[in-house]
């Protein structure tokens, strides 16, 4: 493979992103974008000279290598299976699913077929986090010990921005992330999980779900983590996420706050913590973790290698957000089983 022929379904925000990543891409043709939603996904397509279509199943008879899904949380099954049972490769927005079954099912289905799945946990490309990976791979701070992380939106996330809020939690948007890597650079699988959470804000306004959610993971090998994931903070807070993970090794810590990226902009208006780590335009040009990491994908599809994100590794963060979700339905600790 020389070239990667790439179809984006969803046009969203994300899957606005994703189209332009792929057509900047220099070794990837965007060749097609789909939403059942016709006028964005006419928009989209108008934007970047491609066709659009309004179903799956049209934009996968296209001779395309690979699917990119950009769609809801909990609308990820359906198209990414489509997409492997038409023998595409995928790259999928994360969480791989917000079902276990299904996503073990996704993970039968990528094994079997020979085919590549990955899935957008794009933190791993944040300079600070994969320089950190690196110090850990590399003996600096010792065996890790526990971890603390958190990510908190301002309030408009779940109340503008998302128009199916109801239909994910922190835990799945937030949280999700943070667990990848904290997984990544701890080297083992949760256990148990113990989580509590609050409804109060955001149920007040009509969104069924949960203002915040804090939960306690064990790892097989001893080690412990905490994970606090909300979006309620007031919109008049300096950025839109207040993000930070701390890493206590047997030899040393690791600090990563991401909440002012080193930059800080005030004006007559605000006091602002722009973000630039995930996604900056630089020269015309996308940069960042985000089309780092989707780039790569392409790379390692045309290269035959498997990508640093693997249908697996998003498998186990789907079974701990999972189980969380089942500690604070319970309101014990949750068991993790394979």
């Amino acid at each position: 493979m020389d070239e990667v022929r790439v179809g984006v379904i969803g046009a969203g925000i994300m899957g606005r992103l994703h189209a332009r990543i792929a057509a900047e891409h220099p070794r990837a043709q965007l060749v097609a974008v789909c939403d059942s939603n016709r006028s964005r996904a006419d928009e989209l397509a108008g934007q970047h000279g491609v066709r659009a279509h309004y179903s799956v199943a049209d934009l996968l008879a296209l001779p395309l290598d690979a699917v990119v899904v950009a769609v809801p949380d909990f609308a990820h099954y359906e198209p990414v299976m489509a997409a492997l049972e038409a023998g595409k490769h995928v790259f999928v927005e994360k969480p791989l699913t917000t079902d276990v079954a299904q996503g073990e099912e996704i993970v039968a289905k990528v094994r079997d077929s020979g085919l590549t799945l990955s899935v957008n946990y794009s933190n791993r490309w944040i300079s600070a986090y994969a320089q950190t990976k690196q110090a850990i791979d590399a003996g600096q701070v010792g065996e890790i010990l526990w971890a603390y992380a958190r990510k908190n939106d301002t309030i408009n996330v779940a109340t503008e921005m998302l128009t199916w809020a109801a239909k994910s939690s922190p835990a799945w948007f937030l949280s999700s992330h943070d667990i990848d890597y904290v997984r990544w650079c701890i080297g083992a699988e949760a256990v148990e999980v113990y989580a509590t959470g609050q409804r109060k804000v955001l149920a007040q306004m009509g969104i069924d779900t949960y203002d915040g959610i804090q939960a306690l993971v064990h790892f097989a090998n001893g080690a412990g983590a905490v994970f606090e994931s909300g979006w309620v903070y007031p919109n008049t807070f300096p950025t839109t996420v207040d993000s930070m993970i701390e890493l206590v090794g047997t030899d040393g810590v690791v600090h990563m706050d991401r909440t002012r990226e080193t930059l800080a902009i005030a004006h007559q208006k605000a006091y602002t913590y722009p973000k630039s780590s995930m996604t900056m335009e630089v020269a015309g040009r996308l940069e960042g973790a985000l089309p780092t990491s989707v780039g790569q994908f392409y790379d390692d599809l045309i290269q035959g290698r498997q990508p640093l994100v693997s249908a697996n590794d998003a498998l186990e963060v789907t079974r701990i957000v999972s189980a969380i979700h089942r500690s604070l339905e319970s309101g014990g600790p949750a068991k993790i089983t394979r």
